[in-house]
């Protein structure tokens, strides 16, 4: 669907320029980590049926194989259920891991375990606060909704900050480069 979307935003010759989450060399996803840990602290404050199950803290990770897989579908992308035949050309598909500057910050010395703890959740809140306020404000006060988010982080903030190997904010992704040809 999203490299559909993209077919129908541009014009023969246009380019699609992207960064695609990745798994990390090592196998390891740790945005994932620290969204569980959130997800965990908000399980163990939330009633089931109070929007919680329709929470999902999106985040997926894919492969080379994954996204040229998509950049290589050919059918019914104009939906007149023909087949177009080719349609993308992937120029490149890079893989790159950058460390978390957090942690950096943290091993040098420069920062303590909480304020590292704080730092991340920060972060990640940054990133994701608006999708979980969404899922939950259909079922709960607005008020009451923001002193259950601080709480959840505040609750974080230590876990994280206790094993920073664990929990931390390292990028892996594939730069993708991919010409629309037809």
């Amino acid at each position: 669907m999203f490299v559909n979307a993209r077919y129908k935003e541009l014009d023969v010759g246009g380019v699609f320029i992207g960064a695609v989450c990745g798994i990390k060399s090592d196998g390891d996803h740790p945005w994932s980590k620290v969204g569980y840990l959130v997800y965990q602290a908000m399980e163990s404050r939330v009633k089931r049926g109070d929007g919680l199950d329709s929470c999902v803290l999106p985040c997926w990770y894919r492969t080379d194989a994954d996204i040229r897989a998509g950049f290589e579908q050919t059918t019914k992308l104009d939906n007149d259920g023909d087949d177009n035949g080719r349609v993308w050309d992937v120029e490149v598909c890079e893989y790159h891991e950058t460390v978390d500057p957090i942690r950096e910050r943290l091993l040098r010395g420069e920062i303590t375990a909480r304020e590292y703890g704080r730092l991340v959740i920060d972060s990640f809140r940054a990133v994701s606060n608006p999708t979980i306020v969404n899922c939950l404000s259909k079922t709960m006060d607005p008020d009451e909704l923001d002193m259950l988010m601080e709480d959840v982080y505040e609750a974080c903030i230590d876990p994280i900050g206790a094993d920073p190997d664990q929990y931390n904010l390292d990028e892996s992704f594939w730069y993708v480069l991919a010409k629309k040809i037809k």
